[in-house]
């Protein structure tokens, strides 16, 4: 298998729920033959989507309910912590393997926190 091909297969079998990823990002890892580069690029920008995302919906909900504002702004602030912590074992890992396994890890991380946001919006909306 060659090393363009293995490192795209690698990106895929870390994801989430491709419906979560935005268009632009599948796109973007579709074209990029397996290069390394390339794929770190898609992998970032997603990320600040996603978390430029996130960071909105926290925002929106806070005005909704100040009550929560402590509770979430804490959140909000231990989130990269934890994802930085988890994920950083990939780090071990030479190479692009390590690198790309990385910050795919990291932006699969973040989407999860904003699953779990969104989750718990909708049941605290429901009263």
């Amino acid at each position: 298998m060659n090393k363009g091909i293995f490192l795209f297969l690698m990106v895929l079998s870390f994801s989430c729920v491709p419906s979560e990823y935005s268009h632009s990002y599948l796109e973007c890892t579709e074209n990029s033959n397996g290069a390394t580069d390339w794929i770190m690029k898609c992998i970032s920008n997603e990320y600040q989507v996603q978390k430029d995302e996130l960071d909105k919906a926290i925002k929106k909900n806070i005005e909704i309910d100040s009550s929560i504002k402590t509770n979430l702004s804490n959140y909000r602030k231990a989130i990269d912590k934890r994802i930085t912590e988890k994920c950083s074992i990939y780090y071990l890992l030479d190479g692009d393997r390590g690198n790309i396994s990385e910050a795919q890890c990291e932006l699969d991380e973040l989407m999860t926190y904003k699953k779990i946001l969104h989750d718990f919006y909708e049941m605290h909306s429901a009263g």
